[in-house]
């Protein structure tokens, strides 16, 4: 059961779970009732006498103002009896817009340079101010001027699209395995490991010593080794870049070297703290 609607701006079934923040509802309520107050009430009261208007006689007047009404099913599979949706959804698209052309816009200039992140712990926080979804993350990163700013609002869809890629590996591991498949996957990631070896290089012949095999067979249960183990750090940061595209609209390049970001620590400290590492 959904009690918001959903966001115009992000339409088909690929989208159907993205909702519009409670926020900028918020927002919406207090632009209409501000161009109410300025139009209906401003000009009745020019026709009384200033001095005479009291609390009871303006909360009288604005009594008029009717708080917008949005219904959370449109745009979904719900079935209406009505067949023309052009009031209910006339609503919602003006919701999409206050986003696309009045929201994004003025977030853009308070993004002008990096001391507005000391006002919030997260680069969500601030969006929600602006009743901004994270889902507009890749938008407003290819828009923001300040490469600072840009690298900083990167490296958060980063972080976040590699917790969703740690979490769906830990998820079936088993608690032996658990630290050999986080770091592994943090290695990847964080391009820490050697380069791979193109399938096409020959192969080096190393000398091993003869070994005597033991005979001795064990009584415990086999323990299959992880998936994950055996993929390479371009798959997996291959997955973070999909998964950051699918998510956020955020363009990354193909290995995390390549990122004008690129910094080991910080990256590190951002998913630890999103995975709860």
């Amino acid at each position: 059961m959904r009690i918001y609607p959903r966001d115009a701006n992000y339409p088909g079934e690929d989208h159907v779970t993205a909702l519009v923040r409670p926020e900028i509802l918020e927002i919406n309520y207090n632009i209409k009732s501000e161009e109410y107050f300025k139009t209906e009430i401003a000009d009745q009261i020019k026709e009384e006498d200033k001095e005479q208007i009291t609390m009871e006689k303006l909360n009288e007047l604005a009594k008029g103002f009717k708080r917008p009404i949005f219904n959370p099913n449109v745009f979904t599979f719900a079935k209406f009896v009505k067949e023309d949706l052009t009031e209910v959804e006339a609503p919602i698209h003006q919701l999409a817009a206050l986003i696309r052309d009045k929201q994004i816009p003025e977030i853009l200039t308070h993004l002008k340079n990096e001391d507005i992140f000391r006002k919030f712990a997260e680069v969500k926080e601030l969006l929600h101010v602006f009743g901004i979804n994270l889902r507009y993350l890749g938008e407003i990163a290819r828009q923001v001027e300040n490469e600072g700013v840009r690298v900083i609002l990167e490296r958060d869809g980063i972080a976040r699209s590699a917790k969703r890629i740690v979490n769906r590996y830990m998820r079936g591991t088993s608690n032996m395995h658990i630290s050999i498949v986080l770091a592994h996957i943090l290695n990847c990631i964080l391009d820490l490991l050697p380069a791979e070896e193109s399938k096409d290089a020959p192969k080096r012949k190393r000398k091993q010593k003869k070994r005597k095999v033991a005979t001795k067979v064990s009584n415990l249960l086999p323990i299959d080794t992880p998936d994950v183990l055996s993929k390479g750090k371009t798959a997996l940061w291959a997955e973070v870049k999909e998964e950051a595209m699918e998510r956020f609209g955020l363009e990354i390049p193909d290995s995390f070297k390549e990122w004008k970001g690129y910094a080991v620590m910080p990256l590190l400290r951002a998913i630890c703290r999103y995975t709860g590492i």
